[in-house]
């Protein structure tokens, strides 16, 4: 499971765990039934005829007595406790068989514990009391473990480097990147896409560089660091990039290609009123728009095109999950078509032929 994923999951399972305070409090009452059993064992391993007796007798007292503890406990609550702590457990790390090991142990005891409180409550007798105290033992184990399990994972999320004062982050996973060559030519359009950015809103990239904060392979996740503008710029065409990729993608593996004009580019990027939002003359630059756009998409199919599940800055983009499998076996592709320009220095639009 990639840090980001993770991280997501700890977080809304560590919520989970404080909104299930309650069921906390009632296995702490539990506990301290089963403390006092521990004690009167410990005395009957110390032997003595007469200390036999009283302690034997204290275990009884302590099952037969549990009543009076359960009695203060509204069981339904504990129940629609017990049902939303799974639930939620699992949409945090069941997405997974990878995840679903990390909450597997805490599952079974819950379940565990429900039931036999169930039979408990039942028949509040001496043998049923010591199985719920039991599985209420091993439950209050589990969530604790589970608990720091949570809190060293979130602790250890953010990663050594942090955004400077002008920059700000970049986080992306791609769910679909298998091979070494892949993975770098993934990170090296990302580079391209912040290098042309820079350029076109007049930003030194030598004095403002895209910084490496975390990468992580098994799929492809990764943190990066710059210039605030370019950075929100870059993160507006990721998503504009993403968003017609999977809207163009049918059941048939069908998809309506760009037609190959400037136009129509600006129409998928809305480049120049980016652009002017982040205080860029678009007249004075017009004619370099068009080679600007091109290299624009060409890097972001590179990154995105055959992505069935992007995520970006925490924001999860799904080309849905009846098509994840075609996908994922190759039977959709798609990219942002169009003409590349003849030369870096080109100024005429590329001709409409052929255009969808």
């Amino acid at each position: 499971m990639l840090k980001t994923t993770l991280t997501r999951s700890a977080e809304a399972a560590k919520l989970s765990l404080q909104k299930a305070g309650s069921l906390t409090d009632v296995l702490s009452a539990l506990e301290g039934v089963a403390q006092q059993i521990d004690s009167g064992v410990l005395g009957l391993a110390d032997g003595g005829s007469n200390r036999i007796t009283e302690h034997g007798n204290n275990i009884h007292g302590s099952l037969s007595g549990l009543a009076s503890v359960t009695r203060q406990l509204n069981a339904r609550k504990i129940f629609r406790v017990v049902e939303n702590l799974q639930e939620e457990l699992l949409e945090a790390f069941g997405s997974t068989e990878a995840g679903k090991q990390y909450i597997s142990t805490s599952m079974h005891e819950l379940e565990t514990f429900a039931e036999t409180y169930s039979e408990y409550v039942a028949m509040q007798s001496g043998s049923r009391a010591w199985p719920l105290l039991l599985a209420a033992r091993r439950l209050r184990l589990s969530l604790l473990n589970l608990g720091e399990f949570l809190d060293l994972t979130l602790s250890t999320s953010s990663g050594p480097a942090e955004a400077t004062e002008h920059e700000s982050k970049l986080t992306l996973t791609l769910s679909n990147v298998a091979e070494l060559r892949d993975f770098a030519e993934r990170l090296l359009s990302l580079s391209a896409i912040y290098d042309e950015l820079c350029y076109v809103l007049g930003i030194s990239n030598a004095t403002n560089p895209l910084r490496v904060g975390s990468i992580e392979y098994g799929s492809l996740w990764t943190r990066l660091f710059g210039e605030t503008r370019v950075i929100a710029l870059m993160i507006s065409l990721i998503e504009s990039g993403i968003r017609f990729c999977h809207r163009n993608y049918t059941t048939e593996g069908k998809y309506a290609s760009i037609p190959q004009r400037v136009e129509s580019l600006e129409a998928l990027l809305d480049f120049s009123n980016k652009l002017k939002e982040s205080g860029v003359n678009v007249d004075e630059i017009q004619d370099g728009l068009r080679k600007n756009a091109f290299t624009l998409i060409d890097n972001l199919n590179r990154v995105v095109a055959d992505q069935p599940v992007v995520e970006v800055n925490g924001r999860v983009h799904s080309v849905g999950i009846e098509l994840e499998k075609k996908f994922l076996e190759g039977a959709l592709q798609s990219k942002i078509a169009y003409t590349k320009p003849e030369s870096a220095t080109e100024n005429q639009p590329p001709s409409d032929a052929g255009a969808a």
